[in-house]
């Protein structure tokens, strides 16, 4: 939400003939708890700038709002309320009543508001022991530096809680040093207090306490193009860049051959043992009987049918296997089955020869 909203602001004065244009068509946005230097030149128009905020003055066209109240169409009696209870003021020149001791200076604009005086004075004490005035409560103006005469100056300007502190020039007549404490204190009541505050300053130094800063320019305002802050690479920033990155085709992979399973090389595989072939009929010799005769012995029974059922079993490829065969059954042939035949002891070698004797 923005504290002071000023649209087409224009305030000039007249030296006898001539016009000097101050403001000019100014346009300004506060937002509420900001901290903003107003940084210029001397005669740019910035302390009529805070006097049109405080009420002081009253532009000639253009429109003010101050905590969401059109400054501009208040009567003069309306503006001092807004400024006594809404905003605080901190002058180049502090401003301090000579004739009033350092606590009633600060209690005054809570007095004048009608607030309880025992709640005005506790207030007061403790904004002078927040800014390490509270052994000075009992002095005098002229009796106190001029750096302690601004920090009484700034305690006044919080004693009704405003929602917005004007503060002009407040280093102009303070050393280097209380310059520095004095812009210190008014980032304090910033953090705070939460208070929004304008500083205005032809100072480069005190414009750069402020959390934003612009330049008041031919009666308008510029702002300064915002730095640009590297951030450091985060964790995750590799993995972004890698994923811009264009894809980078992964190299395939080469097709394994199959073969032997892993570590198969390695086993001890048993060989089986080669299959006997059939043994060959050796040559008949014919059986000469008694006579002279010529005895064949008889065929064996379907010899092709055997023959043919072991070759089948011999041409059949053994399976790859790591594991040992049990030896194969071989089954002998009919003509071998012939051949070692036992024949009877009991018979007569000649006994197939007695029909022909």
């Amino acid at each position: 939400m923005a504290i002071i909203r000023i649209e087409g602001l224009t305030k000039a004065f007249r030296d006898g003939e001539q016009t000097h244009t101050v403001l000019d068509g100014l346009d300004l946005e506060i937002a509420d708890g900001q901290f903003l230097a107003l940084l210029g030149r001397s005669g740019s128009g910035k302390s009529t700038l805070l006097n049109c905020l405080a009420g002081i003055e009253t532009p000639d066209t253009g429109s003010i709002h101050v905590d969401d109240v059109e400054l501009t169409a208040l009567g003069d009696r309306e503006r001092t309320h807004l400024r006594r209870d809404r905003i605080g003021i901190v002058f180049q020149f502090f401003n301090l009543l000579p004739i009033l001791p350092v606590l009633e200076n600060v209690a005054l604009p809570a007095l004048l508001r009608g607030r309880p005086r025992g709640e005005v004075f506790e207030r007061a004490h403790h904004l002078l022991q927040e800014l390490d005035l509270d052994d000075r409560a009992s002095e005098m103006p002229d009796h106190l530096s001029g750096g302690e005469q601004q920090r009484v100056a700034t305690a006044r300007a919080l004693i009704n809680e405003p929602a917005l502190l004007l503060a002009d020039e407040p280093t102009g007549n303070l050393d280097a040093d209380t310059a520095e404490r004095t812009l210190d204190l008014l980032r304090q009541v910033n953090q705070r207090h939460g208070v929004t505050v304008l500083l205005v300053t032809h100072a480069d130094e005190a414009a750069r306490t402020a959390q934003r800063v612009a330049h008041l320019v031919g009666g308008r305002i510029e702002w300064p193009p915002e730095p640009v802050v590297e951030e450091a690479p985060s964790e995750e920033a590799p993995a972004e860049e890698a994923a811009a990155a264009p894809a980078v085709e992964a190299p395939k992979k080469k097709k394994r051959k199959k073969g032997p399973p892993k570590g198969a090389l390695f086993k001890k595989v048993e060989a089986p043992e080669p299959e006997p072939e059939p043994a060959s009929d050796p040559p008949h010799e014919p059986a000469t009987g008694a006579e002279g005769t010529t005895t064949t012995p008889s065929p064996p029974d379907d010899p092709p049918a055997a023959e043919s059922q072991a070759s089948a079993e011999a041409a059949k490829p053994a399976e790859e296997s790591t594991e040992p065969k049990p030896r194969p059954k071989v089954r002998p042939s009919a003509k071998a089955a012939a051949l070692f035949q036992k024949s009877d002891p009991d018979a007569d070698p000649d006994s197939g020869d007695d029909d022909g004797s």
